[in-house]
């Protein structure tokens, strides 16, 4: 995910200022990150972001769904006043 991007979705979500103003960030976080790949910066963004961000990866999907949904939709249709209407 871009830093910027990142940014973006935070600061919609988490309105308090989080991660400070769009300069600030780009300079304390996404220039070291992306520019120089600064490890320290990515652990300290890592830290603060990580309560808001829900990662599930296939196998732990797998194991927590047990219910296997249908491939086909079952879409049924009846009449109703002369219109089709879903089920």
């Amino acid at each position: 995910m871009n830093n910027t991007d990142l940014y973006a979705q935070l600061e919609f979500l988490v309105p308090a200022g989080l991660l400070g103003s769009q300069e600030f960030f780009r300079r304390e976080y996404a220039n070291p990150i992306d520019k120089d790949g600064s490890q320290e910066k990515i652990q300290v963004l890592s830290k603060i972001t990580a309560p808001f961000i829900m990662r599930r990866t296939k196998n732990k999907l797998q194991q927590t769904c047990r219910i296997k949904p249908s491939r086909s939709c079952g879409a049924k249709w009846k009449i109703l006043n002369g219109l089709y209407m879903r089920k």
